[in-house]
């Protein structure tokens, strides 16, 4: 299927999005649902409702825009009554998008048939009847509430793709990402569990956090970013490894960016770039720094190989990188080195708890065991009298505990199949862009190692808004071979 920019041409020419009365309805959408979020007023979504929609038709454009800065914000609105579901300010977003797009041009539910959505069907039917069979109704229900905005959201990048200024919307995420990094720094700053707790019990906190988990936490005092006695980064993730994961995506994403200019110094990039990366290296999780590091790997091979990165400013970037990793080092040498060897030996590690769940795994291995697969120490046949809550804390065997092998391998699939096309766009394409696709999907493929990096528009949404872009890439790239200019 072609893009809604050439389906819907005369139906739907969207404006500018940089103008001052959407600006304007923007923020005071956020304000009111910031507003909602602190006391709780279901009755008032529907005005939140009702804007959303508004601003959708008056400008799509500039709704996805706003949309694109929230995944890693969500900001939560009031619960469904006697629920634990809680509405979310891009939930309403991106239904509001999704009904004016399909309003404006009908025929672009035909992208859900295509290449780049299907196998996202694929793991998605497998997980709902896998977990059906098995009678996980409320795993399936939490399942589609969690992963339905994140195929809305990527469906909506793909549909309005010719139409977006890409550029411009890599900039909104960038900023979103900073924003983030920034309260990071502060909470790392502040370092005092006492006055960070304190701050989760007010009503503020429940904007930016799910209320339910949030209670959840507060009462287990479970927080993996308090560490040594001591508070990291973590954002609105309400996990440090969250948010270490995407600042490394769009750390990588940024280094990338950084190519297009001659001179580094010169370039908003490099200094974004540095911020992000040194965030996520203050967020003391290995998988922050793995996700990093390889992130990094590919912007400097990929960038030498395509003759990107000339011999100065490669010299540049590594002395960079050198100095920032040797001067965390030094600066942090005793937590580091706890950090690295807290979980040697012990009985719930990695070492342990992997080989486990891929027994789990082998078990079921074509179709899974659905959404709500079997957590935990006692349900995995590790030793112990205490059942210990702990998950896989790896993506790909959550994939496939999830969905099976068949689930796995389609999602992989799609992860292929857009550095391939995005790889061939090289020709046409600003090459700095085809390198901040394939280090940001390096990033996020050897961060997921360590972590559940997929499963809400939180945490999976850097991967979406890439393969996006990936689709954008390829698309213009085939419009440039039909007119022989390539």
């Amino acid at each position: 299927m072609q893009s809604i920019g050439t389906v819907a041409d005369a139906r739907a020419q969207p404006q500018p999005f940089q103008t001052l009365p959407l600006l304007a309805s923007g923020l005071a959408l956020l304000v009111i649902g910031a507003g909602l979020g602190i006391t709780d007023n279901l009755g008032s979504v529907a005005l939140v409702i009702l804007g959303s929609v508004l601003i959708a038709f008056s400008n799509t454009i500039f709704t996805l825009h706003l949309t694109v800065f929230l995944v890693s914000w969500q900001i939560y609105l009031a619960n469904w009554p006697d629920s634990t579901y809680t509405f979310r300010l891009i939930d309403i977003l991106i239904s509001s998008v999704v009904v004016v797009t399909l309003l404006k041009a009908p025929r672009a539910w035909r992208q859900f048939r295509s290449g780049w959505i299907l196998p996202l069907w694929i793991f998605f039917g497998l997980a709902i009847v896998s977990g059906l069979a098995r009678g996980q109704s409320y795993a399936v229900g939490k399942f589609v509430v969690d992963w339905w905005p994140s195929l809305a959201f990527y469906w909506l990048l793909l549909v309005w793709g010719a139409k977006l200024n890409w550029p411009k919307l890599i900039r909104v995420l960038q900023l979103s990402f900073v924003l983030q990094a920034v309260l990071g720094l502060a909470q790392t700053a502040i370092g005092n569990p006492a006055v960070i707790i304190s701050f989760l019990r007010s009503p503020t906190a429940t904007l930016l956090f799910d209320r339910d988990l949030l209670a959840a936490r507060i009462y287990d005092e479970s927080f993996n970013f308090i560490w040594r006695g001591r508070v990291f980064a973590f954002g609105t993730y309400l996990g440090s490894s969250g948010l270490g994961i995407v600042l490394a995506v769009a750390g990588a994403v940024t280094w990338a960016l950084v190519l297009k200019s001659k001179r580094l110094l010169a370039s908003w990039n490099f200094y974004l770039a540095i911020a992000l990366s040194g965030t996520c290296l203050l967020v003391m999780k290995r998988s922050g720094w793995i996700s990093l590091a390889s992130g990094l790997f590919m912007v400097i091979v990929l960038g030498y190989w395509l003759r990107k990165l000339s011999g100065r400013n490669f010299l540049v970037i590594l002395v960079l990188a050198g100095m920032l990793a040797g001067g965390f080092a030094y600066w942090q040498r005793d937590p580091l080195l706890d950090r690295i060897n807290d979980q040697v030996g012990w009985q719930y590690g990695r070492d342990q708890t992997w080989p486990a769940y891929l027994n789990l795994a082998a078990r079921q291995p074509f179709f899974g065991y659905g959404p709500g697969y079997p957590q935990g120490s006692q349900a995995i046949g590790l030793p112990g009298d205490v059942d210990y809550a702990l998950g896989p804390e790896n993506t790909y065997l959550h994939l496939a505990l999830t969905a099976g092998a068949l689930g796995l391998l389609a999602f992989l699939w799609l992860i292929v199949h857009a550095a391939e096309q995005v790889w061939r766009a090289r020709r046409s394409q600003d090459k700095s862009i085809v390198i901040a696709v394939l280090s940001g999907l390096a990033a996020m493929g050897l961060g997921g190692m360590f972590v559940i990096s997929l499963g809400d528009l939180q945490n999976g949404g850097a991967l979406f808004f890439l393969l996006a872009l990936a689709h954008h890439c390829a698309l213009t790239y085939r419009q440039e071979l039909a007119r022989g200019r390539t």
